[in-house]
């Protein structure tokens, strides 16, 4: 330890830590530009470190917020509730992980936040590399960011008077309207409670996973202040507002966000443009004196299913407005470029989650030129582009070599010997030919009939097959002008 309590260490520069565990290497200092508020972790006053039991997987890195009396009078739902949004909004607009959000009831009354969980279902570059101890670890320190942010906001000099006013039990003039927007029923549905410290009135309806709190309009602009939370790249598709922030990617769904944006209109009183930000499984808004939380997938998970079905629908129409486009190729056509050409168009495949480079066409090895990791390539390809990816589908995964052949008088059968042995040497389930401009007879019935021994998945494509699927691909085409172009 050096006297400025720093240590040095042979690969990084630690801070020491006070979290009471023995084992902990203490605070990275290469870490702490990455943070808005990068300070080393002390316990915070808010929340406490918790390992109870969580549905599915306790092992799983995971924060909680479970208040005791001794920190808060009263019932404590809405600080339950609400500063594990805000701890939530922090380590997304932090670009440190897309979080879920989930509830422990109370014991006696069924409405009540116990306690509630924040998991985080995808972290950002570089988090997602770290060991799950350093995951947790790092949940744990942003505790203290947390609690600087929600003193920030709330503090006395960001005080209104009407909230002042409020008694702990009042019912504002928004409830009613949001009760009746949002099919809530009557009181004893959702926990309603008015707080001085920090000041704020929340509405926490449990069953519909919503948080609706009027805050003053100092603490509202201090909060969208310290979010900061502009997304890099946005894309508007039919049905979702698709965007990247920090590493990070969302899909908002805009009926979902409508609804959000109504809500804050009704407590802010008027049309207000929110600051939003999506987590996993919730959608948050911040207006003019409101905080607002609803349930809505929004992670990678939905961004990725949109994604798939965007892709799948540009290429029908590709397919419908390209179907006469014919392809002038040049001539040779050169082997490396014809191989980057392939590797594209394979990787293009529906089901296809991954294509690697293992060999160069005409090399005198083994044959090997690509393996692509496919989902189900006998349901996928052209026939189906519906196929979806998911974490369950990747069981289905079959490994595929795939070479690319380039013969004047067409790919033969003596061009690929020993095929079978190359398949089962590679403990490979699958093999791809893609043959320019053609297959002779022979190496047709020779994979016809491995095709029908049923002990390989086997396809191949010639020219006009290719053709199809850069009509699909328009994009890939112009990459690759050098290779084959569109007659005009």
């Amino acid at each position: 330890m050096s006297g400025n309590g720093i240590e040095q260490s042979s690969v990084d520069v630690y801070l020491p830590c006070d979290c009471g565990d023995p084992d902990c290497r203490g605070y990275r200092l290469s870490d702490l530009g990455l943070h808005p508020f990068a300070v080393p972790f002390q316990r915070s006053r808010y929340t406490e470190d918790s390992e109870a039991s969580l549905e599915p997987d306790t092992s799983l890195p995971h924060a909680f917020v479970k208040t005791s009396s001794w920190q808060f009078d009263g019932e404590r739902t809405d600080v339950n509730d609400l500063l594990a949004v805000l701890w939530g909004v922090y380590l997304r607009a932090a670009g440190i992980a897309n979080i879920a959000l989930l509830s422990e009831r109370g014991f006696a009354i069924h409405t009540e936040v116990d306690s509630r969980a924040l998991i985080p279902v995808d972290w950002a570059q570089p988090y997602a590399s770290w060991d799950r101890n350093e995951q947790k670890l790092l949940l744990a320190k942003t505790s203290i960011h947390v609690r600087n942010f929600i003193g920030t906001a709330f503090c006395d000099e960001n005080k209104e008077d009407t909230l002042s006013e409020r008694e702990t039990l009042d019912e504002p003039a928004w409830v009613r309207s949001v009760a009746t927007q949002l099919e809530l029923g009557d009181r004893s549905t959702f926990e309603l409670q008015t707080r001085q410290e920090p000041q704020w009135t929340c509405l926490t309806e449990i069953e519909k996973g919503l948080t609706v709190a009027e805050i003053s309009p100092k603490a509202a602009d201090a909060l969208k202040n310290l979010v900061c939370f502009v997304p890099e790249d946005t894309h508007l598709t039919e049905h979702f507002v698709m965007l990247r922030h920090k590493g990070l990617a969302n899909a908002v769904d805009r009926d979902e966000l409508a609804t959000l944006v109504s809500i804050i209109s009704n407590v802010d009183g008027k049309q207000t443009t929110p600051t939003i930000v999506p987590l996993h499984s919730h959608l948050v808004g911040i207006g003019q004196r409101s905080i607002v939380s609803i349930y809505a997938e929004s992670g990678r998970s939905k961004f990725n299913a949109e994604r798939q079905r965007f892709i799948a629908k540009q290429r029908q129409e590709s397919a419908f407005f390209s179907s006469e486009i014919d392809f002038k190729w040049r001539q040779p056509v050169p082997d490396d470029r014809f191989e980057s050409l392939v590797r594209e168009l394979v990787s293009a495949e529906a089901g296809v989650v991954r294509v690697r480079t293992v060999g160069s066409t005409r090399e005198p090895d083994d044959g090997r030129d690509l393996i692509a990791e496919w989902i189900s390539p006998h349901l996928s390809s052209m026939i189906n582009t519906e196929i979806k990816i998911s974490e369950e589908s990747l069981d289905q995964k079959l490994d595929v070599i795939v070479q690319a052949k380039i013969r004047t008088r067409g790919v033969g059968r003596s061009d690929l010997t020993g095929l079978r042995d190359t398949i089962e040497h590679h403990e490979c389930g699958g093999y791809l030919l893609v043959a320019f401009p053609n297959i002779t007879s022979t190496l047709h019935d020779h994979l016809l009939k491995l095709r029908r021994q049923g002990r390989f998945w086997v396809d191949w494509w010639n020219q006009s097959d290719i053709e199809d699927r850069l009509r699909l691909h328009p994009d890939i085409q112009a990459r690759f002008l050098d290779v084959v172009e569109a007659a005009s």
